[in-house]
């Protein structure tokens, strides 16, 4: 598989208990809907009565958490699955000619 970016997607949580910690809404997530999130990505900015909450997924985590959500699903007796798609530059620098040979009658 071709080497590729990891991309993420910046989620915002709001009226967070002002002292809430990042550990604590890493825990949240995990608890609520089963899927992971670092918390030494997670910002938290206290506000004057709440706080928000700035959460980073990467596509890896939110693959995984789809394929472990659809586990059991089949549909055509196939099982869904999931996977992160590259892009098409991902593809290009994977794409690698060392020679062509022509043979000709």
């Amino acid at each position: 598989m071709p080497e590729r970016e990891v991309r993420t997607l910046s989620t915002v949580i709001h009226e967070l208990p002002i002292d809430s910690t990042s550990q604590q809404v890493s825990d949240l997530i995990w608890a609520q809907v089963g899927l992971y999130s670092d918390p030494q990505t997670i910002r938290i900015k206290p506000n004057q009565t709440s706080a928000t909450a700035f959460v980073t997924f990467c596509d890896a985590d939110l693959v995984e958490f789809l394929n472990r959500n659809f586990d059991s699903v089949t549909l055509s007796e196939k099982p869904v699955r999931f996977e992160v798609k590259l892009t098409r530059e991902e593809y290009r620098k994977a794409l690698r000619v060392s020679s062509i040979t022509f043979e000709l009658p």
